[in-house]
C-alpha cells in the first residue's frame, strides 16, 4: 500500500498498475516485479497458507473511530496524525497498535489521521 507518492508496479509478463496514496496491489512474491517512482509504502508479506488485508481509514480532526479485532492478528498502523486512544494513551504517526481478538479500541483524532488496518488469518497450526 502506498502511503505517500505515486508508484508504477510492473509485473513482468502479467500487468502494470499505477498506485497513488492508500492504493494497493496484491501479488505473489514469486513474480518478477519492478517499480518506478519514489514512495513511502507499507507492505504485508505472508507465508503460504496465510491470508491478510490492508484497509485505509481517514479520520477527520475531532472525529472518533472504533475498531474491533476480528482476528488474532489485528493491528492499526497510524500512518499520519495524532489520536487519543480509549485507554488514555496518545498515538502518533508511525505507531503500530495491536488489538487482541474481540477487543475494541476507540480513538479521537487530535488532527487528521490516516491509518491502515492490518488483518492476518493463519491456517491451522501455522505461526507468523
Amino acid at each position: 500500500m502506498v502511503l505517500k507518492g505515486n508508484l508504477e508496479l510492473i509485473h513482468k509478463g502479467r500487468y502494470t498498475k499505477q498506485l497513488g496514496p492508500y492504493e494497493q496491489d496484491v501479488f505473489s512474491g514469486e513474480w518478477n516485479t519492478f517499480s518506478k517512482g519514489k514512495v513511502t509504502d507499507f507492505n504485508l508479506m505472508l507465508k503460504a497458507g496465510a491470508t491478510g488485508s490492508l484497509t485505509h481509514h481517514h479520520i477527520e480532526t475531532g472525529s472518533d473511530a472504533s475498531f474491533i479485532a476480528t482476528t488474532d492478528h489485528y493491528f492499526l498502523y497510524l500512518a499520519s496524525g495524532t489520536a487519543t486512544l480509549s485507554n488514555g494513551n496518545m498515538a502518533i504517526g508511525g505507531d503500530l497498535l495491536w488489538i487482541g481478538r474481540d477487543s475494541e479500541l476507540s480513538m479521537h483524532a487530535q488532527n487528521v489521521c490516516d491509518l491502515v488496518v492490518i488483518e492476518v488469518l493463519l491456517s491451522e497450526h501455522k505461526t507468523v
